[in-house]
């Protein structure tokens, strides 16, 4: 009979990469977590997931530091044309990664002008700072139908990182399913690189409150 034996820093390497895949979400179910797959996907089978984000960019985050709080892969169904809506505002146009910019990990499969009344509701429901998001302009993109993506509900944040910065807290909720894209760079994961700016949506001046 054949022994495999692990040193302690081999076991603690394969607990580490373990406690990681969880975490990100991987190996839940939509059902297991309370979430009804959108129309225009199917589910992703947790041992089929590929989708991986850099750290510390996954999408499960612990109470308190944003993100969603737990989450199911899926994928968009090939003729399903599959939009998805970013508000962002106060970082570059042309620059991908953070909560400002046109193209970043954070989407939602409705348009927030039209779902939420105002952006204080928006903020609320999606756990956006002020701080991180000036919530100026809508984006829309097409998903590759190839595109895995994690779905999940807000999970709480607190946040004043610098003196000077206005703190930010809010509670976790199950009023807005939100979508993690975790292509990098995260405009190949959309149709033509999302590339037409032209369809951009400046938010009104009404939904902002000034």
């Amino acid at each position: 009979m054949m022994k495999i034996l692990f040193d302690k820093n081999q076991t603690f390497l394969c607990l580490a990469l373990l406690a990681a895949f969880i975490h990100n979400g991987y190996a839940e179910t939509c059902a297991s977590v309370g979430i009804t797959v959108p129309a225009g996907f199917t589910e992703v089978s947790p041992t089929q997931a590929t989708a991986a984000w850099p750290k510390p960019y996954a999408p499960v985050q612990a109470p308190w530091n944003g993100g969603i709080q737990s989450g199911c892969t899926v994928v968009p169904n090939a003729s399903a044309n599959v939009v998805l809506y970013r508000a962002w505002g106060g970082g570059s146009a042309t620059g991908t990664g953070n909560y400002s910019q046109r193209l970043g990990g954070w989407w939602s499969l409705q348009n927030p002008i039209a779902q939420y009344p105002n952006v204080t509701d928006w903020r609320a429901a999606n756990a956006v700072c002020p701080t991180f998001n000036t919530a100026t302009t809508v984006t829309m993109c097409t998903l590759k139908p190839d595109t895995q993506v994690v779905i999940g509900y807000t999970q709480s944040i607190y946040y004043q990182a610098t003196p000077g910065y206005a703190e930010c807290v809010y509670p976790q909720n199950n009023k807005a399913l939100q979508v993690s894209v975790a292509n990098y760079p995260v405009n190949t994961a959309f149709e033509n690189n999302c590339a037409d700016t032209s369809k951009d949506i400046p938010t009104p001046t009404t939904w902002l409150g000034r």
